[in-house]
C-alpha cells in the first residue's frame, strides 16, 4: 500500500484507496506486478489494472507453457494439476483429478506437486497445495494455458 502510495505522490497521481488495496488483492502484492500496474495508472490510464492483469497472466502463461514445451507426455496431466489447484487442493484432492484423465500413481502425483513447487508455480502450507501467483490463476482462467 505504502510503496504505490509514495510512488503515485512522487507522479502527483491521485488514486483512491479503494483503487490502491483492488490492485494489491489483484496482483497479491507481487512487487513486479504492482510497479507494471503503478507505472500504467501513473500514465493515465484508467484500465491499467485490468491492463496489468492481462498482461501479466499471458507472461505467466508463456512461462509455464516453455515449462510445460520439454513435458509432452505429461503436459495434460500437469494442467489437470494446475486447474485443481485454482483453488487449495491436498494431495488426495489432486490425485482425485487427476483419475479422470489418467490412472496416475502415488509417486507420479507427488513427482508432479514436487516439481510445479521446485519451479515455483505452486507453494505448499500445511496440507494445502495452491498456485503461488495469482495471475497464473488469471492465465489458466483465461484459456492462456495450452
Amino acid at each position: 500500500m505504502e510503496f504505490l502510495k509514495i510512488g503515485f505522490e512522487q507522479v502527483n497521481v491521485k488514486v483512491s484507496e479503494d483503487e490502491i488495496q483492488e490492485a494489491i488483492s489483484k496482483l497479491n502484492g507481487i512487487i513486479g506486478w504492482l510497479t507494471f500496474y503503478g507505472y500504467l495508472r501513473s500514465k493515465g490510464d484508467p484500465y491499467a489494472l485490468e491492463k496489468a492483469v492481462e498482461n501479466g497472466s499471458k507472461m505467466v502463461a508463456e512461462e509455464f507453457n516453455q515449462f510445460l514445451s520439454g513435458r509432452q507426455i505429461a503436459r495434460r496431466r500437469y494442467i489437470e494439476v494446475m486447474k485443481t489447484l485454482m483453488k487449495p487442493s491436498t494431495w488426495s484432492e489432486v490425485k482425485r483429478s487427476l483419475r479422470g484423465i489418467a490412472n496416475v500413481s502415488d509417486k507420479q502425483v507427488s513427482n508432479y506437486l514436487r516439481e510445479l513447487t521446485y519451479y515455483g508455480f505452486v507453494e505448499k502450507k500445511d496440507d494445502l497445495y495452491s498456485i503461488s501467483d495469482p495471475l497464473l490463476i488469471e492465465a489458466i482462467r483465461r484459456g492462456h494455458i495450452r
